[in-house]
């Protein structure tokens, strides 16, 4: 029985028997009960209010995560931040993530960088290292503005507008309200007005930085360009060469030895010394023909021999596995001496295309029913035996033109390219350096455990030190946003079109334009861009036929108009200018304090 019905019983039983039940002492007055309410009222108001406020941003929107003398980024602007960095990342690494370690679909602060070294820190310190140190600077750069009076103006704002409109955008395609939109990207009581504070801070310190860069790169002077170069012509110039290795494994050994791809430890440890035997003769070879390669000072001549050791390898590694996947029957394969007939002929075939640099004709490698005239065939096996033929070539191909390497620069940590760039070298000079086990004549051990690989190049100098001369490219480009305003930007273009004209017509369609000068190859990041630039049909007043897809909603066309500076020249210049830079960053950091709130950024949901 509960306590409140045992006092009404109580009471009960008492007016029944007439027994008087005791008065009742002086209770709270009732202000005191009115008050009491109100308060309990209160707590409950206060309660949704700050559940309403938190999910509006309101808290953390009060909380300073960094901030300078005149500047202040809060916790809702770090979150921007952070996940605007942590987002970038994830873009330009996608194809690495799962080497990384980084899942995505797990908080950051639960993941380590490194997980056999957990005192590397979490992928949330990783990330926010990152974001507190552009967001520092930032701050510097703002507070530099501040002190030149370099303000935003409208063309400042119609971008960050721009960016804004496309939240709005992207909101209304899903079916959110704008701040719904966004606090399902950043996070609960995130809003388009934190983005805008965001962007607002970032612009100005990249107009800033701008002024500050035309400044120090107007500094820089064709004498200060020639001393540079003169002073350091190692970290400038450049070489070209052709190289080969010969590679040997411990494990190509035991294969050949057990006459099998697939075999046990058990196998391999009852065989080991005729496997090391085997190794160490392989790897006698392996010097041997790399010796015989490093004597050839014709440079045609020491080309063919490496097409010829690279078609012979790739025929090799790619026949057999190939004829058993195929359809072909067994009693319709060509016999032992037929199939090595085949092997010669085909390897002569295509190192012939390689070395003269002719295209791959299928319908050429079987004829009447033969094989290069030599060898009749099957049917079914002619079939095949074409398609492996132009697997080979490909596979030849590419590896054949990774040979040749063009524009080598130099470095310290590799003793070929240090003999390349040394004095005295002399474009046909050969040389051969060894790595791995054996190499440059160390006493190979008997002891398998202790064996792996070794391997021996060999180098020619096709070039020696030079100076690049090559010229850049200045270039417009235009992105929109669909592919269809890219093709109405295209149809309106012309060749040997001026790049004002260019600009207009990307003003006119609402796409944005940049023009980059002395543009060279890879600085963009967009290989499919520097596919067409660098094509062989590709000439001043060129311009791309066809939008190149950038990003899912972002589309490039492009405009070469016109040469660029010489390479060397932007090479030398660029190496100035980013020594100002770091001069004038240093310089900065120690001019303007920026306080870090470590304990907020800790609390930045990731």
């Amino acid at each position: 029985m509960g306590k409140s019905n045992r006092i009404r019983n109580a009471k009960a039983s008492a007016t029944i028997a007439g027994i008087k039940t005791p008065a009742k002492k002086q209770g709270m007055p009732s202000w005191a009960l009115n008050l009491i309410t109100i308060l309990i009222a209160a707590v409950i108001l206060f309660s949704v209010a700050f559940s309403l406020l938190t999910a509006n941003g309101v808290f953390t929107r009060m909380q300073t995560a960094v901030k300078s003398d005149n500047f202040r980024v809060n916790a809702n602007m770090m979150t921007y931040y952070f996940k605007t960095q942590y987002s970038s990342f994830v873009s330009e690494n996608s194809s690495y993530l799962s080497y990384y370690g980084l899942d995505t679909s797990i908080s950051l602060k639960d993941q380590y960088v490194d997980t056999n070294d957990e005192s590397q820190g979490t992928w949330f310190d990783y990330m926010m290292d990152q974001t507190q140190a552009q967001v520092e600077e930032i701050l510097r750069y703002c507070e530099e503005a501040e002190t030149r009076k370099i303000e935003l103006d409208d063309s400042d704002w119609e971008k960050i507008d721009s960016e804004l409109e496309m939240y709005k955008t992207y909101a209304d395609m899903y079916g959110y309200s704008t701040n719904a939109y966004v606090a399902n990207i950043f996070g609960k009581g995130m809003k388009l007005k934190d983005i805008k504070d965001a962007l607002e801070l970032s612009t100005l310190a990249s107009k800033c930085s701008e002024v500050i860069g035309e400044e120090l790169e107007s500094e820089i002077g064709d004498d200060d360009i020639t001393a540079e170069y003169d002073d350091n012509k190692l970290d400038y110039d450049l070489v070209d060469y052709t190289y080969y290795t010969f590679d040997v494994t411990y494990k190509d050994a035991a294969k050949a030895v057990l006459e099998k791809d697939d075999y046990t430890d058990e196998e391999a440890e009852e065989k080991e010394s005729e496997i090391v035997a085997k190794y160490k003769e392989m790897i006698a070879d392996a010097k041997a023909k790399a010796e015989a390669l490093a004597a050839i000072k014709d440079k045609a001549e020491f080309s063919k021999k490496i097409a010829e050791y690279i078609v012979t390898d790739e025929y090799d590694n790619t026949y057999e596995d190939a004829i058993k996947d195929s359809s072909v029957a067994d009693d319709k394969l060509p016999d032992e001496t037929a199939t090595a007939t085949i092997r010669e002929k085909l390897i002569a075939h295509i190192l012939d295309l390689i070395v003269n640099d002719k295209d791959f004709d299928a319908d050429a490698i079987v004829k009447d029913g033969k094989v290069l005239g030599e060898v009749a065939v099957d049917e079914t096996y002619a079939t095949e035996i074409k398609t492996i033929a132009e697997t080979i070539y490909t596979a030849a191909v590419k590896a054949n033109d990774a040979t040749v390497v063009e524009g080598a620069n130099y470095t310290d940590t590799d003793d070929a390219i240090e003999w390349a760039f040394e004095e005295g070298r002399k474009a046909g000079d050969t040389d051969t350096f060894e790595s791995g086990d054996g190499a440059d004549d160390a006493e190979i051990s008997d002891d398998a455990a202790e064996l792996e690989s070794a391997s021996v190049s060999v180098y020619y100098v096709d070039k020696i030190q030079y100076r690049n001369e090559k010229l850049t490219k200045n270039i417009g480009i235009m992105m929109f946003s669909s592919t269809e305003d890219a093709a109405t930007a295209i149809e309106k273009l012309s060749e040997g079109m001026t790049i004002e004209e260019f600009e207009e017509i990307c003003d006119e369609l609402g796409g944005t334009f940049n023009k980059y000068e002395n543009y060279t190859k890879g600085s963009m990041g967009v290989s499919a861009f520097d596919t067409w630039l660098y094509g062989d049909d590709v000439e001043v007043g060129s311009y791309t036929d066809a939008a190149i897809t950038v990003e899912e909603t972002q589309f490039m066309v492009a405009l070469y108009y016109e040469d660029g500076e010489a390479e060397w020249h932007v090479s030398v210049k660029s190496a100035i200018f980013t020594e100002k830079y770091t001069e004038f960053n240093t310089d900065l950091q120690e001019k303007y304090t920026v306080e870090v709130k470590e304990k907020v950024l800790a609390k930045i949901d990731a």
